[in-house]
């Protein structure tokens, strides 16, 4: 009875230490250190909103409930270790997606999608169209003399389309327009009363979605 006892314990031991194991693993990191300079803003996505209780899919296991900040001048995810203060960067060769918010950022690597291996903002995806974008931040001067130098944010936008085996640039209304032909004039029509002007982001949602679900009549 000990000895069943004792080969119990050192099971119930043996699985406590695998089921930490990844837990440990997502810290190992290096440490993540932003020297302090008179910048305007922050390198982070959303500027730090919404970074708390999040996920991130790393090495095959999924975490929630974790603070993250994506870096976008550097492409690099940063969490806190638990009981520290110290920041870490996550391995990114590792990370598959995670989450700020109610965004999803997914890890592209170049061999599969044609694009700079790095993290990409999901905007849309379904088996037919995917479309993704790369948030970006440099240092700008300042533009007067008692301002302070600032962080200048760019975004691009690609797509990927049953013509196309990997992603292509996405620049204006006008490109949309041109990845069906078929629908071209239903597409314009959309846009034009559905559309934002100035949310690029949301009229390739808007056309992306319409062409999926007319792909999915096309084939009943």
């Amino acid at each position: 009875m000990i000895r069943l006892f004792c080969c119990v314990l050192s099971f119930l031991s043996w699985m406590n230490g695998t089921a930490q194991a990844p837990q440990v693993k997502i810290y190992d990191g290096r440490e993540y250190v932003i020297v302090p300079t008179l910048i305007a803003g922050t390198p982070f996505y959303n500027d730090t909103e919404k970074s708390e209780n999040n996920s991130v899919l790393f090495d095959k296991v999924l975490y929630n409930g974790l603070p993250l900040l994506y870096d976008i001048r550097t492409d690099q995810l940063v969490t806190t270790r638990p009981g520290e203060l110290t920041n870490m960067v996550i391995v990114k060769e590792l990370v598959d997606f995670f989450t700020i918010g109610n965004d999803t950022i997914v890890h592209l690597k170049e061999a599969g999608s044609g694009l700079p291996d790095g993290f990409y903002l999901r905007i849309f995806n379904s088996p037919e169209y995917t479309s993704v974008a790369r948030h970006k931040k440099a240092v700008r001067d300042p533009r007067a003399v008692n301002e302070k130098r600032y962080y200048f944010e760019t975004v691009e936008y690609f797509l990927k389309t049953p013509a196309s085996d990997q992603f292509v640039p996405i620049r204006n209304n006008r490109a949309l327009l041109s990845i069906n032909k078929q629908y071209k004039k239903d597409l314009k029509k959309l846009l034009q009363n559905q559309g934002d002007r100035e949310y690029f982001r949301e009229n390739i949602v808007l056309a992306l979605d319409f062409l999926n679900r007319s792909a999915f009549t096309d084939r009943l």
